[in-house]
């Protein structure tokens, strides 16, 4: 069974019981669940609740040979505020349960010396400076010691939204124009890197507006990393380098403009974690209609096109590009639709909020799936085509 199929049959069956929630009177009606970046609950007032939740699982997820403890921490934040922001909601609690092999929990971790006291510490730091930034608190969770080998850690987020204002994946209608956030395509490439080096490059980061178009975050090699991260990035390409990395290691919710595009007409969203051709697959469905895709539109940056290079010349690097890009995941940008009487209002409120102008990267149609219109022109069908959970990378 694949993931798409299990989450399927969870959806079937919890549907029946969502029908018997409505025939027998909840105080405050079922709600929205499965199926979208977070459930919607109903809440007295004007506002509804949002729900999500995320885990990350060693040698899945994560790896602790080049993850830190606090970029752990971080990260775990911030995948679980990337729903909430495509929602267009506000965060506001946070609920933690680890699941921990006693390896660790006792400071048998591996051949390297490790102290779980300092790592807990700084993992927990992370994780409650990454939900600070946006005005969200831990409080509380669940931990357990397990005989398993493999750590794992998860993050319940709970967050609001204004009554009716929710962007769902089904709200797609066909006309609609499909904007994008950013360059996507960056954190696979960056995990590729990751891999090679196997050691922590990251000491310390910055956080700029996040309505810059190109965002800079300061990465700098460990002190006893140095050497080896030097050997694996190239000079003339170490800029582009730490970059991708960084942004597989610390991606940036979109808070501030998944707020602002629910405000100006946005008619269907999803954050982008497991690739485009996934997550877009996911809008179509949703929503019945067709998505339209042209690779030409959509944005790739200096430092992707610069790995790249590296891969080889014609069909080779352009079939490189397009994995990264469509299947990679975990770039944690946004992709949303809006009608095209609402586009100008868009672009010119994005200016003006955040400073930023997204990509027009497509458009919905009458019909069903997900279609590549490549730079030749030919069409394909992309649907479902992404990233796939319970692959391990090793």
């Amino acid at each position: 069974m694949t993931e798409l199929q299990l989450i399927r049959l969870i959806q079937e069956i919890a549907e029946s019981y969502r029908v018997q929630g409505r025939q027998t009177g909840l105080p405050h009606g079922p709600g929205k669940g499965i199926g979208d970046d977070c459930a919607l609950l109903p809440c007295s007032g004007d506002r509804e609740i949002l729900v999500t939740t995320d885990t990350m699982c060693q040698g899945i997820h994560f790896d602790l040979s080049y993850y830190t403890p606090e970029i752990l921490g971080r990260r775990l934040a911030a995948v679980n505020l990337s729903d909430i922001a495509a929602m267009g909601g506000v965060p506001a609690y946070g609920f933690l349960n680890l699941e921990i092999p006693e390896a660790i929990f006792s400071g048998r971790e591996g051949r390297d010396v490790f102290c779980p006291d300092r790592f807990w510490r700084l993992f927990i730091i992370g994780l409650c400076e990454e939900l600070g930034r946006f005005g969200a608190l831990l409080m509380g969770g669940d931990t357990v010691t397990t005989g398993c080998s493999s750590l794992s850690v998860t993050l319940t987020l709970i967050g609001e939204v204004e009554g009716g204002k929710a962007l769902m994946r089904s709200g797609a209608q066909p006309g609609d124009l499909i904007f994008l956030s950013g360059p996507v395509g960056e954190a696979d490439a960056g995990l590729i890197l990751l891999q090679g080096i196997k050691g922590p490059v990251l000491r310390h980061h910055q956080y700029p507006s996040e309505g810059m178009a190109s965002r800079k975050r300061v990465c700098m090699a460990c002190p006893g990393h140095g050497a080896r991260a030097k050997a694996y990035f190239p000079s003339r390409f170490r800029t582009a380098w730490k970059r991708l990395v960084s942004r597989h290691l610390l991606p940036e919710p979109r808070i501030r403009l998944g707020r602002l595009i629910a405000e100006l007409g946005a008619t269907s969203c999803i954050d982008l974690s497991d690739g485009m051709a996934t997550d877009v697959a996911h809008i179509a469905q949703d929503s019945g209609c067709r998505l339209i895709i042209h690779e030409d539109r959509v944005p790739i940056s200096r430092a992707l096109r610069q790995m790249a290079l590296q891969q080889g010349r014609g069909p080779f690097q352009r079939n490189w590009l397009r994995t990264r890009i469509f299947s990679g995941g975990e770039d944690f940008e946004l992709l949303w639709t809006v009608h095209p009487d609402n586009v100008d209002r868009m672009i010119q409120g994005l200016q003006d909020g955040l400073g930023m102008k997204p990509w027009l990267v497509g458009e919905v149609q009458q019909g069903q799936g997900v279609q590549l219109k490549t730079i030749s022109g030919k069409m394909v069908d992309i649907s479902f085509k992404g990233y796939e959970h319970g692959r391990s990378f090793h």
